[in-house]
Formats: C-alpha cells, structure tokens, sequence
C-alpha cells in the first residue's frame, strides 16, 4: 500500500492526519454554515474554514479561518476561542478516532497574501519587466 503524503511547513503529514483534518474541516463548516454558535460576537458571521492542521499526536488542531464581510479579525479569533470547548464537543461526535484535537484558530492571510502579489504583478514596471524578459533575446555571435 503507497503511503500518500503531503508537504507542509511542519514536514508531511500523515493519511491518517489528512483525514481527520478533513473531518474536522467539515464538522466546523457544517457548524458555521447553520449558525449553531453561541457566542453573540459569532451571531449573523460568515466563517469560512480553509484549512485544518493535526499535529502528527493528533492532540492539537489548528483551524484557519477566513470571516467574510467586514469583521473585527481579532475579535472574532478571540470568539471562537471562547467557542472552543463547545466546538470541540461537536466535533467529537463525528470523530473516528479515540480522542478530538484541541482547536485552535487563526486568520488565514494566502488570501491577503494572493491580493498583494496580485498587485505588484499588475504594477506597471513590473509589467515592463515582464514584457522584457518574455522577448527574445538576440544572440550576437
């Protein structure tokens, strides 16, 4: 059996790690999507979750969020930690493993990241540049 990976910043993680991540991904989705929260601060929020990272002990979990519309960043990473223990709870139902990652939550910036490469690469010397080094060069000799 080929053991299927993927390359993180952490080094790879596991199937089994990509599955439960997954897992989790869902469950919050589907908690988010039905607005079963109950901190106010969370009430009417449009939460996004990108992505879910397991630690190789699959004790700990880090979930990133993107709100959309205009949102106090911090204070939502601040609301959903309060929302924690009780999302931890949730996620426990559906887990197929012994134990459920302690949840964890960050912004997710490749978004933020994307807008401003998006920006330099429509700057207009950029643009000059790339246009220069597309041409072909004549090769004297």
């Amino acid at each position: 059996m080929v053991r299927s990976s993927h390359k993180t910043k952490f080094g790879e993680r596991s199937t089994r790690q990509l599955r439960q991540a997954e897992i989790v991904r869902n469950r919050l989705s589907q908690i988010f999507n039905r607005g079963d929260l109950h901190d106010p601060e969370l009430f009417d929020k449009s939460i996004t979750v990108t992505e879910v990272q397991i630690t190789s002990d699959m004790k700990y979990a880090t979930v990133y969020v993107c709100p959309l519309g205009s949102v106090d960043q911090d204070s939502l990473i601040k609301a959903l930690q309060r929302e924690a223990p009780r999302l931890n709870h949730l996620v426990a139902q559906v887990m197929t493993s012994r134990s459920t990652p302690r949840l964890t939550f960050k912004l997710e910036t490749i978004f933020d990241q994307a807008s401003h490469l998006e920006e330099l690469l429509s700057d207009p010397k950029v643009q000059l540049d790339i246009q220069k080094s597309a041409e072909p060069s004549e090769d004297i000799g």
